[in-house]
């Protein structure tokens, strides 16, 4: 493979992937029943090997919903396709949609980064504006309008009210942002971290259990300094109902975790739920990055190590079993080559790895990462 061609961002769905290779180009496999492939066609059901899409269009970013695609074209354009049956693809129809299609809605909007839950979807513009739409029957649109109206969906994106950058101080304004399955999270440019959506499982990290429709802030525990010194969110990513933050505290990285805990995802060495962000103490210092799969976790260190816990019994952890693990256990065979350049953006993504010893170079790439 020629090194231009090399995937540069991996994102994956429930049942499809997709690439952007180092010179923009956007690749697709797997299953694409709902349209997810882009292709324009129904058929083949299934690819086994990646095909290029918009051939014609230089992509920068991708986001993978369940069944859904969202593409970012390097003028800042927005493309999505695949199930649609929500409103998820922004297209101003509740149906699926085999061809990756501009969002007409979003021209004139310079996006910047996308993401994508199971029936919802999320865009961050350039100047800071968070436009979401889809389903929002837990409030995880965040527009507080829709509540108590018995309207749940939104066919074409809609800006948050509350976060519109115009009456914002430049720190209150949104700078990442993070789908999980029926809840939404956003990071300010001041490391502030704000919530909505579903929360009876407590991945809001909000202290409690109810639903949240506009965007709330939640504690870092601890108060926040302009000097950046003290708890400031520096990443934030969703799982199905557990959520990962990357907190600087006092100049060192820390991860916390809150949400669902049946598989021991939120990494501390027990399966009971929190709903307020818990550091996770056993994992080593010096973590860049996180990311979330559905129902289990990963983190990579500044030197390059990969840890995982959570769910396993796919194999998706890649610790050569298919037990659940309570705490981050790190994989000993494998190194991440570039941890600055890895688990971003997207809701489930491929690291960079190369085994570390010759004896474990039989052990398949999936089964490294699988289902992130």
């Amino acid at each position: 493979m020629e090194e231009e061609t090399m995937p540069a961002v991996v994102a994956c769905g429930s049942s499809h992937t997709a690439s952007i290779s180092r010179r923009g180009e956007l690749f697709m496999w797997g299953l694409g029943s709902s349209g997810e492939l882009g292709l324009g066609q129904w058929s083949p059901l299934e690819l086994a090997v990646p095909r290029q899409c918009l051939v014609s269009t230089r992509i920068v970013s991708i986001a993978a919903g369940a069944n859904h695609t969202l593409a970012i074209a390097e003028t800042g354009a927005l493309w999505s396709c695949g199930r649609g049956r929500d409103g998820q693809l922004g297209l101003g129809a509740n149906m699926d949609h085999p061809r990756l299609t501009r969002i007409p809605t979003l021209e004139g909007v310079r996006v910047v980064s996308a993401s994508a839950g199971v029936t919802h979807s999320m865009a961050l513009a350039a100047d800071g504006s968070l436009f979401t739409w889809g389903n929002g029957q837990h409030g995880q649109l965040g527009h507080k309008s829709l509540e108590g109206t018995g309207v749940t969906t939104v066919m074409v994106p809609r800006k948050i009210a509350e976060l519109d950058p115009a009456p914002l101080t430049p720190d209150a304004r949104v700078t990442a942002i993070a789908a999980g399955a029926y809840h939404s999270m956003a990071l300010t440019v001041g490391g502030a971290l704000l919530a909505f959506g579903r929360n009876d499982q407590g991945a809001l990290g909000t202290g409690d259990k109810v639903n949240r429709w506009s965007p709330t802030r939640v504690s870092l525990h601890g108060e926040d300094s302009d000097d950046g010194r003290c708890r400031r969110a520096v990443q934030v990513s969703c799982g199905a109902s557990h959520t990962l933050v990357l907190v600087l505290n006092n100049g060192r990285m820390e991860v916390r975790t809150t949400g669902a805990n049946a598989w021991g995802q939120l990494g501390q060495g027990d399966r009971k739920e929190r709903c307020r962000l818990a550091r996770t103490v056993t994992l080593m210092p010096g973590v860049v990055a996180v990311q979330c799969g559905d129902e289990h976790s990963a983190a990579i260190t500044g030197r390059g190590i990969l840890y995982m816990w959570g769910r396993g019994d796919s194999g998706q952890l890649g610790l050569g079993d298919d037990k659940a693990k309570w705490k981050p256990t790190a994989l000993k065979a494998f190194k991440v080559v570039h941890p600055e350049k890895t688990l971003r953006r997207s809701k489930r993504s491929l690291p960079v790895v190369r085994p570390v010893e010759p004896e474990v170079k039989r052990q398949r790439m999936a089964d490294v990462w699988h289902y992130m």
